[in-house]
C-alpha cells in the first residue's frame, strides 16, 4: 500500500464513513489516534478488526499489539482487549 491509496482511504473516511470499506477506517483510526482498540473498531462499525489488521501487515504496516482493559461507547469494561499502534509502513518499493 503506498501513500496515495492511504490518502485516498483517509478521504473516503472523512467524506461518507458508511460508503468506505472497513480497512479505510481501520487505516484512518490508526492515523488519527495513537492507540485503537478492537473495541473502538467494533464501535465504529468494523466486523473483523483482527483480520484486518494481519491484512495490512501482509500489505507492509508495522502496527505494534498490547493487551489491556477498555470501555466502550456505553462504558462497558473489556478485559485484555487488544490495542494496536500504527508505527509505519515497509518500503516494498
Amino acid at each position: 500500500m503506498n501513500i496515495n491509496s492511504i490518502t485516498q482511504s483517509l478521504l473516503e473516511f472523512r467524506k461518507s464513513e458508511i460508503k468506505c470499506s472497513q480497512q479505510s477506517i481501520v487505516i484512518a483510526m490508526l492515523f488519527q489516534n495513537d492507540v485503537v482498540s478492537t473495541v473502538d473498531m467494533r464501535d465504529a462499525g468494523v466486523m473483523t478488526p483482527l483480520q484486518i489488521i494481519g491484512s495490512l501487515i501482509k500489505k507492509g504496516a508495522i502496527i505494534t499489539k498490547e493487551r489491556r482493559n477498555a470501555t466502550d461507547r456505553s462504558d462497558r469494561l473489556y478485559r485484555r482487549v487488544n490495542h494496536f499502534s500504527l508505527i509505519g509502513w515497509e518500503n516494498n518499493e
